[in-house]
């Protein structure tokens, strides 16, 4: 399976998994504003997900910044997990898709069950910023199968993505 980075225009993205830069405490902007969080409510509506969200990766962990959940998929801002516990991290190491139909179909040495209870649609992206660091993650997800086209899904996603390293880009600018 192809990296995910490597599959992406190289002008999007400078680095590979290697060298994966995360965003400090002390980089970090106070997240994102209210027109970030519009884009994630349509996104989930578009995506017909349960729960999106942006997590800023940080010293191995992925935290939760900002998002939405209908409920039926936990989804707590402020909430640290692990990296090693996330199918984020499958992601972006390459070993799983960006657009997971359903989780339960995975082979089990691939994508260990029981990482987040209940899960089964998984979809999600880097958000790469300008200079070419990985701040964070776009993930979304459903409590049933993803049923919704996979293409018109990852192009929505990977837009919203842009936006909202746009709106980190320029809040890092004003500050």
């Amino acid at each position: 399976m192809a990296h995910l980075l490597d599959t992406m225009p190289p002008d999007e993205v400078t680095v590979c998994t290697s060298d994966l830069l995360v965003a400090t405490a002390e980089s970090c902007d106070p997240l994102v504003d209210a027109s970030v969080l519009k884009a994630l409510q349509l996104l989930r509506r578009m995506l017909k997900v349960d729960a999106v969200f942006v997590a800023e990766l940080i010293d191995g962990a992925r935290v939760t910044r900002v998002g939405e959940t209908s409920g039926a998929m936990p989804m707590n801002v402020g909430e640290v997990v692990p990296l090693e516990r996330t199918y984020c991290r499958l992601v972006l190491e390459g070993r799983l898709p960006e657009f997971i139909v359903d989780v339960d179909e995975l082979e089990e040495d691939i994508a260990p069950r029981g990482l987040l209870a209940g899960l089964r649609g998984h979809v999600m992206t880097p958000i790469v910023l300008k200079d070419g660091r990985v701040y964070g993650t776009l993930c979304c997800l459903s409590a049933s199968p993803m049923a919704v086209d996979r293409e018109k899904a990852l192009l929505n996603l990977r837009r919203s993505a842009r936006f909202v390293a746009d709106a980190l880009d320029g809040a890092t600018h004003t500050h």
